[in-house]
């Protein structure tokens, strides 16, 4: 049975130095609280992450000037890949996940935000 999605999300971008900074805060299909933050660097290394159902470390990784890849790791092992895509005019968000959750179930998910 597929996970239900989201009832509603934000997040927050901030890149700063070449760290980006991101934090998410949302409601879950199940109507709980979700809080994600990670800071990291587009240098392919695992820096820490908090509140993911995916996993503890997140790697950043740059595919052109707008489309960025994201990988989440769970015990040392990649769990959740996520390629998101900012829109030409730079006022969309589109992120498109896939991955295994750690109860075994395979997530397939594509979400759009819109800029504020």
């Amino acid at each position: 049975m597929p996970l239900p999605g989201p009832k509603g999300q934000m997040r927050t971008y901030a890149l700063t130095d070449g760290l980006e900074k991101m934090t998410s805060r949302g409601i879950s299909g199940e109507g709980k609280p979700t809080f994600v933050h990670y800071q990291a660097r587009y240098d392919g290394k695992d820096y820490d992450m908090v509140g993911s159902i995916g996993g503890n470390k997140i790697s950043l990784k740059r595919l052109d000037r707008l489309t960025t890849q994201s990988t989440q790791m769970r015990d040392g092992k990649p769990a959740i890949v996520a390629t998101r895509r900012v829109s030409n005019d730079e006022k969309t968000l589109t992120v498109q996940t896939q991955g295994t959750l750690p109860d075994g179930r395979r997530l397939e998910a594509t979400m759009v935000f819109q800029r504020n």
